[in-house]
C-alpha cells in the first residue's frame, strides 16, 4: 500500500453522492469533489472515481462497489471546495 492509500473503513469519512450542474454522478467525500473517471465498469463492478481537479494534476482518486468506497488515494495537491460568497 502506497503512502496516502487508505481502505475506506479507516477514512471516517461519509461519502455523500450528488449530482454536478451538468447532471454527471459526483461524490462529495469531506471538502473534495471526485468524478467518474470512465463510464465503463469493469469486471468486479468496481467504479473509478478522480479528483474534480484531476485536469490540473491531481492524483486523488477512489474506487467504489456497490456503492461503498472500498480503495481511497487521498491525497490531494489543492484546498477543497470553494466558498460560496
Amino acid at each position: 500500500m502506497c503512502p496516502g492509500e487508505l481502505f475506506a473503513g479507516n477514512l471516517g469519512l461519509v461519502p455523500q453522492y450528488s449530482w454536478s450542474r451538468a447532471g454527471n454522478a459526483i461524490i462529495l467525500l469531506g471538502e473534495y469533489r471526485f468524478k467518474k473517471r470512465s463510464r465503463h465498469i469493469n469486471q468486479k463492478q468496481e467504479i473509478h472515481w478522480v479528483c474534480n481537479k484531476c485536469d490540473k494534476g491531481c492524483k486523488a482518486k477512489l474506487t467504489t462497489l456497490n456503492d461503498a468506497i472500498i480503495k481511497i488515494y487521498n491525497v490531494h495537491d489543492h484546498n477543497g471546495l470553494r466558498k460560496v460568497k
